[in-house]
């Protein structure tokens, strides 16, 4: 990803504000349909290369619940040890304590 100066940036940015209301809309949209076609364009690569995985046969098959659990775990990948020690071990048995403070079963 290609980034711009600070100073670019800054300067990009004052001159879309001395456009006139309509320009900048156009502008808007302009910059909306830009990002919009590369996002299409990165998902069908992504697709491309997922096919061309799976005709490979480097795909593994997977179940939602291996699927959820990846995902978990990926999500806590960066959370340090001490914050996770300090999580209730029994947070789905007790979830309406934790959730909204009842007293627990």
């Amino acid at each position: 990803m290609t980034t711009i100066p600070e100073m670019t940036f800054t300067k990009i940015l004052e001159a879309a504000d001395r456009l006139q209301l309509e320009d900048q809309e156009d502008l808007i949209r302009i910059l909306q349909n830009r990002l919009r076609d590369r996002r299409r364009a990165e998902l069908i690569k992504d697709v491309q290369e997922a096919q061309q995985e799976f005709a490979l046969g480097e795909c593994k098959p997977v179940t939602p619940a291996q699927l959820i659990w990846q995902v978990a775990q990926e999500l806590m990948a960066d959370v340090p040890p001490e914050i996770l020690e300090q999580l209730p071990t029994d947070g789905a048995a007790q979830h309406d304590h934790y959730i909204y403070g009842m007293p627990k079963r």
